[in-house]
């Protein structure tokens, strides 16, 4: 699950730096940032971190994403 987590989180970043760059209306962007949560959630619960711990990290970086989208 860690492995996962971390390949979705990298995904997500990826994609939402060529939404930086390439203007595709939040068509990208959008998918990279709930790529990039659910690799959050996978990491964390995966590194044996609590639920509750998981649902933070999410929502933070979820946040931050919608916010650079």
């Amino acid at each position: 699950m860690t492995a996962l987590g971390i390949v979705l989180m990298v995904l997500g970043a990826t994609v939402i730096l060529i939404e930086a760059h390439v203007p595709t209306l939040g068509a990208l962007g959008g998918p990279g940032v709930v790529a990039l949560t659910i690799g959050a959630v996978l990491a964390v619960a995966g590194l044996g971190g609590g639920w509750a711990l998981a649902a933070v990290s999410a929502v933070a970086l979820a946040g931050a994403g919608i916010g650079v989208v």
